[in-house]
């Protein structure tokens, strides 16, 4: 289009259009801008432990997403219960990761130790290969030397 073709009513709408545009304020991209809530932060294992239970039979629980997922989330067992704490032993079996579990002497964690190394493993999605729910649980086994 020439400018010579250009009639004067249509620079003075085409002005008026831009006055209006300006007063609109700046056209902002999608996503950008935009005040979006950030997701919160992941719990740590300190925190899950807090909000963790354990039923009667030793069964963990836990509301807090993933977790919640897990029906339950791990077991705790100690055996003989005929003898004192300090001979008792204690099995902590994670259900995050096939076959992960680990065995200690019951007087030396509390339940809360415990549950913060059970808290302590990776999350995996469903669908994850075998070799990365092996890796997650021997990573979860080897965490078990330094936290218990």
């Amino acid at each position: 289009m020439d400018l010579a073709d250009v009639e004067e009513g249509d620079v003075a709408e085409l002005d008026e259009a831009a006055e209006e545009a300006a007063d609109e304020g700046p056209i902002v991209p999608p996503g950008e801008g935009v005040d979006v809530e950030a997701p919160p932060p992941a719990s740590t294992s300190e925190q899950l432990a807090d909000e963790a239970r354990i039923d009667e039979d030793g069964r963990v629980w836990c509301t807090v997403p993933p977790y919640h997922d897990y029906k339950p989330v791990g077991r705790i067992t100690t055996w003989p219960k005929t003898v004192f704490v300090d001979k008792q032993n204690v099995g902590i079996r994670c259900c995050l990761h096939f076959g992960c579990s680990v065995t200690r002497k019951r007087s030396k964690f509390t339940n809360r130790q415990v549950l913060v190394w059970l808290f302590s493993g990776q999350v995996l999605e469903a669908g994850s290969s075998a070799p990365a729910f092996a890796t997650a649980k021997d990573e979860h086994k080897r965490t078990s030397l330094a936290l218990l």
